[in-house]
């Protein structure tokens, strides 16, 4: 097994983990000197990463989840409050106080959160940042980059 680990701007580490001995000493394919010492630096730079924010809490009230789940499924969508608050059954005023109380941010950056997490995975597999945007519901390419890069401290080019 391969295992690719791109740290920090500068700091680039390939390992090949080809599983554990019988004395359950991990196989890297590398001189036993320099193992420890690689896994060492691996810990180091992983301690000095700056936490990404890929966790998007949900809403745990059944209407509003199934609001953020629809989302979810469906990136691209491009609807204001009203219509899944009305295809809940949900006024604008009580989607907008179930999202802020149960996610913490207000519905609508809620769902531009739930669009630039849900686009890393196209920005993962290389596709233009004019693709990504559009899959991701964004109709202006330099609005989507600039929320990318709010949100990640970097623009999707720059990213991988």
């Amino acid at each position: 097994m391969t295992c690719c680990c791109s740290l920090g701007n500068q700091f680039s580490l390939k390992l090949r983990l080809c599983g554990k001995d019988s004395k359950n000493k991990l196989v890297t394919g590398f001189p036993e000197e320099y193992t420890n010492p690689l896994l060492t630096l691996l810990g180091y730079e992983t301690l000095r990463c700056r936490e990404l924010p890929l966790a998007l809490k949900l809403p745990t009230e059944r209407r509003a989840r199934s609001v953020a789940d629809k989302l979810l499924s469906q990136p691209a969508c491009i609807m204001d409050q009203q219509q899944p608050a009305h295809e809940a059954g949900l006024s604008i005023r009580s989607i907008n106080c179930l999202f802020s109380q149960q996610t913490g941010l207000s519905f609508s950056h809620w769902h531009q959160q739930a669009k630039v997490v849900a686009s890393l995975r196209w920005v993962s597999e290389g596709l233009p940042v004019s693709e990504i945007a559009s899959l991701s519901g964004y109709s202006n390419v330099s609005a989507y980059i600039d929320v990318f890069r709010q949100s990640f401290g970097k623009t999707p080019s720059r990213f991988n």
